[in-house]
């Protein structure tokens, strides 16, 4: 989990694994004094971070992707379901609001 540092609108996210795999994370947000987030917080739509026999992906548009974080929230992942990958990182990115 991370803590969101500021206002922020998120523009896309980027996936990257240790080998070509597949993975389907969830993305849930919440205020620090609920911490920690849980399912009922998932933020990622149909638009969670995914990948299908890849080793990297991106999606630019997040049109079901509550893309609003607040100087505060915290921002946690949840592995949905993982085949070869054994590492994956995600980024995000946005600009301050």
């Amino acid at each position: 989990c991370v803590r969101i540092p500021n206002n922020s609108i998120i523009t896309q996210w980027y996936i990257y694994a240790d080998v070509s795999g597949s993975i389907v994370l969830d993305v849930w947000k919440d205020t620090f004094a609920n911490h920690p987030p849980t399912n009922a917080d998932s933020i990622a739509g149909t638009e969670k971070p995914t990948l299908s026999s890849q080793v990297s992906a991106s999606d630019t548009s997040l049109t079901s992707m509550t893309t609003t974080w607040s100087a505060g929230d915290v921002v946690c992942l949840e592995i949905e379901s993982a085949s070869t990958c054994t590492k994956a990182w995600v980024s995000f990115t946005g600009y301050n609001n």
